[in-house]
């Protein structure tokens, strides 16, 4: 058995290793606007929009992109409290917080064009959040940062689909939506 799975094992690493077709297209060239409109969720609901311009556009066989991004979040917040009377009355008070959180990030992504239509990405965010609710008179500014990775299928020359997973901490962890390439 050891045998086999040995046997097995080399035959798939020398088929890999004397595949000859180009597994990864040509990045996208120095000077591309990508651009794109996010549905976010996952804690709350919010949207994201974006823009890259890509400055390098031939790095490990991939592209180096930067730009900003604007997030925003909108999460809902249960809180319970427990009010104790005589030994066997209680209730239970609850109360739901609206928190809106904003998020204006700069964001580096490098990416690999697949195929033609498809390309996926990984990247970092850094800036700013801002956290305020009307309920509880607190806001509060503080340091974003997080990453992102996500792909993108371009369904014309112009016009794609986005799917990306990002943390912030101010801004929804699932983003869906177009993207558009300049």
């Amino acid at each position: 058995m050891k045998r086999l799975i040995a046997t097995l094992l080399v035959t798939t690493v020398a088929l890999i290793g004397s595949y000859q077709a180009k597994a990864i297209e040509d990045p996208y060239q120095k000077g591309t606007i990508l651009a794109g409109v996010h549905f976010a969720a996952l804690p709350g609901i919010g949207t994201t929009a974006y823009g890259e311009y890509v400055i390098v556009d031939s790095w490990w066989k991939g592209h180096f992109s930067v730009g900003a991004q604007f997030g925003y979040n909108r999460r809902y917040v249960r809180t319970f409290d427990v009010e104790m009377g005589d030994l066997f009355d209680f209730s239970v008070v609850s109360e739901k917080t609206k928190w809106n959180y904003y998020a204006i990030t700069t964001r580096a992504n490098y990416g690999l064009n697949i195929t033609e239509q498809f390309e996926v990405h990984a990247g970092v965010l850094l800036g700013v959040g801002l956290t305020s609710t009307k309920e509880v008179p607190e806001t509060g500014v503080g340091f974003a940062w997080g990453g992102t990775m996500g792909l993108r299928y371009f369904f014309t020359d112009f016009l794609g689909g986005a799917f990306e997973l990002q943390y912030t901490g101010y801004s929804p962890f699932i983003n869906i939506g177009l993207t558009f390439k300049f």
